[in-house]
């Protein structure tokens, strides 16, 4: 059927027209062709409230008017209309708590999906009347059913929003992080590399002492330290000779991430708290029949 396509009036009208077009139809009035397509969409809407009325239960109804319910002069679908400007923390944290407002009503519309029987674009079409209507407009000049799926859809279109936005936020701190983490740990390994470099001349001039022709034997052993210790500090002297321990690149590399965890789950457990790592193959498919 066109209107499981598109329900928008236009689509209608001119699908409509060129059905007449191509049977050699004469096209009807304006009046009347108007006529139709609202009685097409009517009826369409009909069979939307019956699944609605028939499928709803008497909690999940009072869920879905709770959402437009006002509260502190801002609705709750008012605060879910928002969009987050930056991936910080606070921002993050914020979508995270619509994502779990948005979750009931998502899972709704997953029971229901097969019964609407709706397109992405219809689906897009009456998410979008939640951004035209007030919450005023839904609660009290809106048909309850009719209010009822606009805002399942929304929580369907925004759920998904939110969701790959979260997503997307995962992604960019896991390569935020895993960029500091090396750029840092490569220096920190660098330097470490200088030093060793620098200790080992450093111990190559200690030696020297030993056959430097310009040095009286006579020397005490006190002059000599004297001279060590002007080559190299003596804490440094100690930790050269006593240190077994030689650090490889990939020590520094975790040293890194010891150093940044608080930062990493800052920001990161928020978003591994609400996403969600798997599917389920049935409503995956199920979406796919409905969707093609």
């Amino acid at each position: 059927m066109i209107i499981s396509c598109d329900i928008k009036p236009q689509f209608i009208s001119l699908e409509l027209l060129d059905y007449l077009r191509n049977q050699k139809i004469i096209r009807p009035g304006y009046t009347t062709l108007q006529s139709v397509v609202s009685e097409i969409i009517n009826i369409e809407l009909k069979r939307l409230s019956t699944v609605i009325n028939d499928s709803l239960t008497k909690d999940e109804q009072m869920t879905l008017q709770n959402l437009i319910t006002n509260e502190n002069t801002l609705s709750r679908l008012a605060l879910l209309k928002q969009d987050a400007k930056d991936f910080r923390t606070r921002m993050m944290v914020a979508e995270c708590e619509k994502l779990n407002t948005l979750r009931p009503f998502y899972l709704i519309m997953v029971r229901l999906l097969p019964l609407f029987q709706l397109s992405q674009q219809n689906i897009f079409y009456y998410s979008s009347l939640v951004n035209y209507y007030t919450s005023y407009d839904l609660r009290e000049k809106i048909r309850t059913e009719q209010t009822y799926l606009y805002l399942l859809c929304y929580a369907w279109q925004r759920y998904q929003q939110i969701n790959d936005n979260l997503i997307s936020a995962f992604c960019h701190h896991i390569k935020q992080f895993s960029d500091e983490i090396k750029r840092c740990s490569n220096v920190d390994f660098e330097q470490h590399i200088v030093g060793k470099h620098e200790a080992l001349n450093a111990m190559k001039a200690l030696v020297q002492l030993y056959i430097d022709d310009t040095l009286s034997d006579d020397l005490s052993f006190g002059d000599v330290r004297k001279k060590a210790f002007a080559i190299i500090a003596k804490d440094q002297l100690a930790i050269t000779l006593f240190n077994q321990f030689s650090p490889q690149k990939n020590d520094f590399y975790w040293q890194k991430v010891d150093k940044i965890a608080p930062r990493i789950t800052l920001n990161l457990r928020p978003l591994a708290t609400v996403l969600k790592f798997s599917s389920i193959d049935n409503i995956i498919n199920g979406f796919r029949h409905n969707h093609g």
